[in-house]
């Protein structure tokens, strides 16, 4: 009845002070000619979002921010359209895409700057941890780190700690009541929300386990943020707010904020409550009375009693190995015992009614602690400070560190007006841990400097296998920052096929045994391999008693294989220069024995021929004299058709022999490697597929050529080019799986380079290999002879020529390799 009573009187009020009329004075005639021609506003509150804003069980938008908006369309004279939203994140999208033009209770964030202009906030309300109960103390957000902690998904609170607090896990929630829930059920750890929603979520949805255990240190400025292409609105909605008193914003407030209960006289159990407490009050009164001179004699027997335990309290007190004082909320000193007296040199008279501040407590200590905040949040928030260790002065000016214990002095309504402190000296223990501490930081520069400019680099593994230090050098060869390194697992850097053998070691490294020198493949940033030589021995640290981390060196060993590498390959090019020689020499053989009967053969072919076609006429004749002639044991008739073709085919066989003959030769041929030949690629292909035509035939029933027509010649050497296409072309029918599968070759002119593209359907090439292809002597078929150098000198050849060698691949589904030179 109440809430209900104070709107109607908010409303009474608005409805007085307007007169019923609209009075847009504040407004300039611009403002008022933009209001006529947008008589309508559409705002889009949070769908549930109490007591601030929300749509109740029937849909009526309800609650502060709709008081609100109510008094601005009476005083702007226009009509908001309310328009509703599922989620919060919902009513951003409307915002951003222009769907609304005013939101009723938003925070001013970065991101929404973007899309939105806010008005001043005309409600502000801090940011609240609420855990289940049981949680002791206050928490911040610090102690939040690795929880998982619900958020209302687009609410402020989620930028804020995305940003603060990378460490929270955040878990976005649609809505209030399903964060309070997952908080309730122990789904999620704790649940961040301002104040008044918090507690008016807790007290409607009847969730009893859960409580405020902390502030967050933000604060929830909700203003009206309207559409940013509409500055004009922005500047009236200002301008409205301000036409609103402080009055009507109180009245708004107390509407919503307090929780509103009946008046108890209204309830009809007060009555008889009240009849019941009358009627027995009369017998109870007569019982007391009786009682109350029995009492009399008990309190003054307990009275006694009291004073004697107060004064052997006193006694004990004056007499403990212990400094005891007693403090008002301000720091005055009220209690001083005999052992403080004697170890801070004051006498009570001295020090009594007097401030600790400047007394026993300096007004700073070494380290910058601002005792006077410390009092002051000490008379607030008691329990933090239940024990403290500070450095205290004594009156001779010698600074002490004494470990306290305080204890608020309670009375009976719960308040304290007064702190108990019992302190002890812990100088001597101090000055030890000083010299401790000393100690460790003398013998930790001495282990940094070891570790870290050792020539070799050194690493500490846990036994989970998660890197606790390393130095910075084996850092760089990850290529990595120290910092960057140390928390993550050590086999996210190995190479995925030696990931599992090297986390074995790991394990028999951990139980002392020996292990052997071993090379590891790490996977640098850049993406590259390198090549750590990790030493055989290792040192095994412990953890009371347990071996918990082991620490190994290693030596990054990549630029002297690559060297090794490199003078193999070198070695390996001159073998196959020498076998190229060799062959050379054999194929001008060979070729010379094939041409010369080969040759016969063309004459003979171009003989047989002519007398094929003079003595045609005469046969002609004969077998119509008789129809039983026959050519080879076969009827003339039928044969007679086919002679020439035979003939013209051993003559265009022969033709074709010494075509491939020349090819081999020409493959063969020593070259001087000069680069400045003028060579048509097209004519590389045709020579290559020569070559290579018995596998191709073998390898597939789809070969395919697709050569570009007035391709423009490239520099370089026609038999290097030969080259790598034959290998391209030998690798893709290597590839294929069986006839069906094609190859494609494809020549284009491309922004004035020439592009050769060699497709195949072979089965692929597995992506852990495919950047290793161009590595020299990496094959996948040496066991079939495969020597690992073909695409290495393929890819020298094409970047000699000032071009480059791309190859792609998807497993199972082909290989696709391209050549790319400028044209002469």
């Amino acid at each position: 009845m109440r809430v209900v009573f104070l709107v109607i009187l908010a409303l009474a009020i608005n409805v007085l002070s307007s007169n019923g009329q609209i009075n847009q004075s504040f407004l300039t005639p611009a403002e008022q000619q933009w209001l006529a021609n947008h008589p309508v506003i559409r705002v889009a509150p949070d769908p549930y979002f109490p007591p601030i804003e929300w749509f109740d069980s029937k849909g009526v938008f309800t609650g502060i921010a709709a008081d609100y908006i109510d008094i601005l369309q009476q005083k702007l004279g226009i009509r908001f359209e309310i328009v509703s939203g599922a989620t919060w994140d919902e009513v951003l999208a409307k915002a951003r895409s222009h769907e609304v033009d005013m939101l009723s209770a938003a925070a001013q964030t970065p991101l929404r700057s973007e899309y939105l202009d806010f008005a001043e906030p005309h409600l502000t309300f801090p940011g609240v941890i609420i855990t289940r109960k049981g949680v002791k103390g206050q928490l911040g957000l610090k102690d939040l780190k690795g929880m998982k902690v619900a958020i209302v998904s687009g609410y402020v609170w989620q930028e804020f700690v995305a940003k603060d607090h990378p460490g929270i896990i955040i878990d976005p929630v649609p809505d209030m009541q399903t964060g309070l829930k997952k908080v309730s059920f122990g789904i999620d750890d704790a649940m961040i929300e301002n104040v008044a929603t918090a507690t008016w979520g807790i007290e409607r949805e009847g969730i009893t386990n859960l409580q405020v255990s902390g502030e967050t240190g933000y604060l929830s400025h909700l203003a009206l943020a309207t559409r940013k292409d509409w500055p004009e609105l922005n500047g009236i909605v200002g301008k409205a707010l301000g036409q609103i008193t402080p009055a009507q914003r109180d009245s708004i407030y107390r509407t919503w904020i307090h929780l509103q209960s009946q008046s108890p006289i209204r309830q009809p159990i007060f009555w008889i409550a009240l009849f019941s407490v009358v009627g027995v009050t009369g017998l109870i009164s007569l019982l007391l009375y009786l009682w109350n001179r029995t009492l009399q004699r008990r309190v003054a027997m307990r009275t006694a009693e009291l004073c004697e335990s107060e004064q052997k309290f006193l006694v004990m007190v004056e007499n403990a190995n212990s400094s005891i004082l007693r403090l008002d909320l301000q720091g005055n000193v009220t209690f001083f015992n005999r052992f403080a007296e004697e170890f801070f040199g004051y006498t009570k008279k001295e020090i009594i009614g007097h401030n600790i501040l400047g007394t026993i407590v300096p007004p700073a200590d070494p380290f910058g602690t601002n005792f006077t905040a410390i009092m002051q949040e000490i008379s607030i928030h008691p329990e933090k400070y239940a024990s403290n260790e500070n450095e205290n002065m004594r009156k001779n000016g010698e600074r002490v560190w004494i470990s306290w214990t305080n204890k608020p002095i309670l009375e009976k309504d719960g308040s304290f007006n007064e702190l108990l402190c019992v302190g002890n000296d812990i100088t001597a223990l101090k000055r030890m841990q000083a010299q401790l501490s000393e100690q460790r930081a003398e013998s930790e520069r001495r282990y940094r400097f070891l570790f870290e400019e050792s020539p070799a680099g050194a690493l500490i593994l846990g036994a989970d296998g998660i890197i606790s230090d390393i130095s910075r050098s084996l850092a760089i060869a990850f290529g990595y920052t120290r910092e960057e390194v140390i928390g993550q697992p050590a086999g996210s850097f190995v190479v995925e096929s030696e990931r599992d053998e090297q986390m074995r070691r790991l394990g028999r490294r951990l139980h002392a045994e020996q292990s052997e020198q071993v090379e590891v493949s790490i996977r640098h940033r850049s993406g590259e391999f390198r090549t750590i030589l990790f030493s055989a021995g290792q040192a095994i640290l412990f953890e009371n008693g347990v071996p918990n981390s082991v620490l190994v060196a290693g030596i990054d060993i990549t630029e002297r294989r690559k060297a090794e590498a490199l003078a193999k390959q070198r070695e390996q090019e001159l073998m196959q220069a020498d076998k190229m020689a060799s062959l050379g020499i054999l194929v001008s053989g060979v070729a010379h024995e094939i041409n010369n009967p080969n040759n016969y053969i063309i004459l003979n072919a171009d003989n047989l021929t002519d007398i094929w076609r003079d003595a045609r006429p005469i046969l002609d004749t004969a077998a119509l004299e008789n129809a039983d002639l026959t050519l080879a044991s076969l009827p003339y008739d039928i044969v007679a058709p086919q002679v020439a073709d035979f003939i013209g085919g051993i003559g265009e066989g022969a033709k074709r022999i010494k075509t491939i003959v020349q090819n081999l030769k020409d493959f063969a041929r020593q070259e001087s490697g000069a680069m400045d030949e003028m060579v048509d690629l097209n004519k590389v292909i045709d020579a290559s597929t020569m070559i290579l035509a018995n596998l191709i035939r073998k390898s597939t029933d789809q070969f395919v050529t697709r050569l570009g027509e007035s391709i423009p010649p490239v520099r370089g050497n026609f038999q290097k080019l030969e080259q790598v296409v034959i290998n391209l072309l030998a690798n893709a029918c290597h590839a294929l799986a069986d006839r069906q599968k094609s190859i494609t070759i494809l020549t284009e002119l491309d922004n004035g380079k020439v592009k050769l593209t060699i497709a195949d359907q072979g089965k692929g090439i597995d992506p852990e290999h495919l950047c290793h292809i161009f590595d020299p002597f990496f094959t996948t078929k040496r066991d079939t002879g495969g020597t690992g150098l073909g695409l290495s000198i393929s890819y020298s050849i094409v970047k000699d020529h000032g071009g480059m060698l791309e190859i792609t691949s998807v497993k199972h589904k082909g290989t696709v390799a391209t050549v790319i030179v400028p044209v002469a």
